[in-house]
Protein backbone atom coordinates (compact mmCIF):
# COMPACT_ATOMS: atom_id res chain seq x y z
CA UNK A 1 0.00 0.00 0.00
CA UNK A 2 1.73 3.45 -0.98
CA UNK A 3 0.48 6.56 1.13
CA UNK A 4 1.32 10.00 0.70
CA UNK A 5 2.22 11.67 3.53
CA UNK A 6 4.21 14.36 4.90
CA UNK A 7 6.01 12.91 7.36
CA UNK A 8 8.29 10.25 5.79
CA UNK A 9 10.47 9.93 8.89
CA UNK A 10 7.63 8.76 11.17
CA UNK A 11 6.06 6.75 8.42
CA UNK A 12 9.36 4.56 7.68
CA UNK A 13 9.64 4.42 11.48
CA UNK A 14 6.51 2.81 11.78
CA UNK A 15 7.10 0.16 9.29
CA UNK A 16 10.30 -0.60 10.69
CA UNK A 17 8.12 -1.50 14.16
CA UNK A 18 5.80 -3.83 12.29
CA UNK A 19 8.71 -5.31 11.22
CA UNK A 20 9.90 -5.95 14.57
CA UNK A 21 6.17 -7.42 15.70
CA UNK A 22 6.36 -9.49 12.47
CA UNK A 23 9.65 -10.99 13.56
CA UNK A 24 8.64 -11.55 17.26
CA UNK A 25 5.72 -13.46 16.63
CA UNK A 26 3.04 -10.63 17.67
CA UNK A 27 -0.33 -10.39 16.41
CA UNK A 28 -0.67 -6.86 15.30
CA UNK A 29 -2.81 -4.84 13.14
CA UNK A 30 -2.52 -4.13 9.26
CA UNK A 31 -1.32 -1.25 7.58
CA UNK A 32 -5.04 -0.53 6.58
CA UNK A 33 -6.16 -0.56 9.85
CA UNK A 34 -3.27 2.12 11.27
CA UNK A 35 -4.62 4.40 8.33
CA UNK A 36 -7.71 4.49 9.50
CA UNK A 37 -7.07 5.13 13.09
CA UNK A 38 -4.36 7.84 12.05
CA UNK A 39 -7.25 9.43 9.51
CA UNK A 40 -9.74 8.92 13.08
CA UNK A 41 -7.28 10.57 15.10
CA UNK A 42 -6.08 13.40 12.41
CA UNK A 43 -10.12 14.34 11.99
CA UNK A 44 -10.81 14.51 15.68
CA UNK A 45 -8.05 16.62 16.33
CA UNK A 46 -8.70 19.05 13.10
CA UNK A 47 -11.86 19.29 14.61
CA UNK A 48 -10.69 21.89 17.51
CA UNK A 49 -12.51 20.32 20.31
CA UNK A 50 -9.50 20.41 22.60
CA UNK A 51 -6.53 22.25 23.12
CA UNK A 52 -5.22 19.11 24.98
CA UNK A 53 -6.14 15.65 23.27
CA UNK A 54 -5.45 12.89 25.48
CA UNK A 55 -5.40 9.40 23.07
CA UNK A 56 -5.21 5.90 24.72
CA UNK A 57 -3.84 2.91 22.95
CA UNK A 58 -5.52 -0.68 25.36
CA UNK A 59 -3.73 -3.28 24.38
CA UNK A 60 -0.74 -1.57 22.54
CA UNK A 61 1.76 -4.66 21.91
CA UNK A 62 5.07 -3.34 21.41
CA UNK A 63 3.55 0.01 20.26
CA UNK A 64 2.81 -0.25 16.60
CA UNK A 65 -0.78 0.79 17.15
CA UNK A 66 0.32 3.55 19.13
CA UNK A 67 2.85 5.14 16.25
CA UNK A 68 -0.46 5.11 13.99
CA UNK A 69 -2.34 7.14 16.75
CA UNK A 70 0.67 9.91 16.60
CA UNK A 71 1.04 10.12 13.21
CA UNK A 72 -2.72 11.45 13.23
CA UNK A 73 -2.23 13.65 16.11
CA UNK A 74 1.52 15.31 15.42
CA UNK A 75 0.01 17.75 12.93
CA UNK A 76 -1.92 19.38 15.39
CA UNK A 77 0.28 18.93 18.79
CA UNK A 78 2.67 22.24 18.23
CA UNK A 79 -0.70 24.03 19.08
CA UNK A 80 -2.62 21.35 21.34
CA UNK A 81 -1.19 19.75 24.45
CA UNK A 82 -0.88 16.31 22.94
CA UNK A 83 -0.48 13.30 25.13
CA UNK A 84 -0.74 9.61 23.95
CA UNK A 85 -0.88 6.73 26.49
CA UNK A 86 -0.34 3.06 25.64
CA UNK A 87 -1.30 0.03 28.44
CA UNK A 88 -0.04 -2.75 27.95
CA UNK A 89 -0.41 -6.22 30.65
CA UNK A 90 2.38 -8.10 28.68
CA UNK A 91 5.40 -7.28 30.95
CA UNK A 92 8.11 -7.57 27.82
CA UNK A 93 5.87 -5.88 25.35
CA UNK A 94 5.61 -2.91 27.77
CA UNK A 95 9.03 -2.95 27.95
CA UNK A 96 9.88 -3.05 24.32
CA UNK A 97 6.84 -0.16 23.97
CA UNK A 98 8.99 1.71 26.20
CA UNK A 99 12.03 1.89 23.70
CA UNK A 100 10.06 1.76 20.36
CA UNK A 101 7.83 4.69 21.74
CA UNK A 102 10.86 7.13 23.15
CA UNK A 103 12.61 6.60 19.78
CA UNK A 104 10.12 7.40 17.22
CA UNK A 105 10.16 10.75 16.33
CA UNK A 106 6.76 12.18 17.64
CA UNK A 107 7.54 16.02 17.44
CA UNK A 108 5.88 17.58 21.01
CA UNK A 109 3.45 14.22 22.20
CA UNK A 110 3.89 13.10 25.53
CA UNK A 111 4.35 9.71 25.66
CA UNK A 112 3.74 7.40 28.70
CA UNK A 113 3.73 3.15 28.34
CA UNK A 114 0.98 1.44 31.39
CA UNK A 115 2.02 -2.18 32.37
CA UNK A 116 -1.61 -2.77 33.37
CA UNK A 117 -4.55 -4.18 32.38
CA UNK A 118 -6.22 -2.09 29.49
CA UNK A 119 -9.98 -2.59 31.13
CA UNK A 120 -8.74 -2.21 35.24
CA UNK A 121 -6.67 1.30 33.89
CA UNK A 122 -9.22 2.99 31.66
CA UNK A 123 -11.65 2.74 34.70
CA UNK A 124 -9.34 4.56 36.83
CA UNK A 125 -9.53 7.83 34.75
CA UNK A 126 -11.98 10.68 35.37
CA UNK A 127 -14.80 10.99 33.56
CA UNK A 128 -14.73 12.69 30.36
CA UNK A 129 -10.71 12.38 30.29
CA UNK A 130 -10.57 10.69 27.11
CA UNK A 131 -10.63 12.22 23.58
CA UNK A 132 -9.61 9.34 21.42
CA UNK A 133 -8.66 5.59 22.44
CA UNK A 134 -7.78 2.34 20.00
CA UNK A 135 -9.24 -0.68 21.79
CA UNK A 136 -7.31 -4.46 20.74
CA UNK A 137 -7.69 -6.31 23.85
CA UNK A 138 -9.32 -9.83 24.62
CA UNK A 139 -13.00 -9.32 22.61
CA UNK A 140 -14.89 -10.51 25.97
CA UNK A 141 -13.56 -7.40 27.20
CA UNK A 142 -15.35 -5.60 24.57
CA UNK A 143 -18.07 -5.39 26.62
CA UNK A 144 -17.02 -3.83 29.81
CA UNK A 145 -14.87 -1.34 28.22
CA UNK A 146 -17.30 0.19 25.80
CA UNK A 147 -19.18 0.39 29.28
CA UNK A 148 -16.61 2.24 30.96
CA UNK A 149 -15.59 4.51 28.02
CA UNK A 150 -19.52 5.66 28.20
CA UNK A 151 -18.53 8.13 31.07
CA UNK A 152 -14.21 8.01 30.55
CA UNK A 153 -14.60 9.46 26.66
CA UNK A 154 -15.13 12.86 26.05
CA UNK A 155 -18.87 14.24 24.55
CA UNK A 156 -17.97 13.67 20.37
CA UNK A 157 -14.63 11.43 21.53
CA UNK A 158 -14.03 8.62 19.51
CA UNK A 159 -13.38 4.78 20.51
CA UNK A 160 -12.23 1.98 17.79
CA UNK A 161 -12.38 -1.41 18.70
CA UNK A 162 -10.27 -3.89 16.52
CA UNK A 163 -11.73 -7.01 15.43
CA UNK A 164 -14.77 -6.27 14.55
CA UNK A 165 -15.51 -8.40 11.70
CA UNK A 166 -12.37 -11.65 13.18
CA UNK A 167 -12.47 -12.70 15.33
CA UNK A 168 -15.90 -11.01 16.10
CA UNK A 169 -16.69 -9.52 19.53
CA UNK A 170 -19.96 -11.00 21.27
CA UNK A 171 -23.24 -9.63 20.10
CA UNK A 172 -23.43 -8.04 23.29
CA UNK A 173 -21.12 -5.32 22.30
CA UNK A 174 -22.39 -4.71 18.90
CA UNK A 175 -26.04 -3.91 20.94
CA UNK A 176 -24.33 -1.44 23.22
CA UNK A 177 -22.24 0.31 20.13
CA UNK A 178 -25.66 0.76 18.69
CA UNK A 179 -27.23 2.25 21.77
CA UNK A 180 -27.26 5.82 23.41
CA UNK A 181 -24.87 7.62 24.25
CA UNK A 182 -22.96 5.83 21.11
CA UNK A 183 -23.03 6.22 17.46
CA UNK A 184 -21.10 3.45 15.60
CA UNK A 185 -20.22 2.18 12.20
CA UNK A 186 -17.91 -0.18 10.81
CA UNK A 187 -14.63 0.72 8.87
CA UNK A 188 -14.29 -2.54 6.35
CA UNK A 189 -10.72 -3.20 6.67
CA UNK A 190 -9.92 -6.86 6.44
CA UNK A 191 -10.57 -7.68 10.07
CA UNK A 192 -13.13 -4.68 10.69
CA UNK A 193 -12.78 -1.48 13.13
CA UNK A 194 -16.05 -0.67 14.82
CA UNK A 195 -15.79 3.22 15.39
CA UNK A 196 -17.96 4.37 17.79
CA UNK A 197 -18.51 8.13 19.10
CA UNK A 198 -20.12 9.16 22.47
CA UNK A 199 -22.75 11.56 21.74
CA UNK A 200 -24.31 12.37 25.15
Amino acid sequence: MRINVHDRELLEYIRKVYGLSQRMGIPSIEEEDGVAIASAAFAYASSGRSLEIVAVDAGAGIGYSTLWLILGLKPFCSEARCKVIAVESNRTYASIAEDVLVKAPRGGIDIEVVRDDAVKYVNEFPDEYIDIIFVDIYKEQYVSIIDILSTKLKKGGIAMFHNAYIPRPPTTFFKKASSRPWISTIVPTSLGILMASRQE
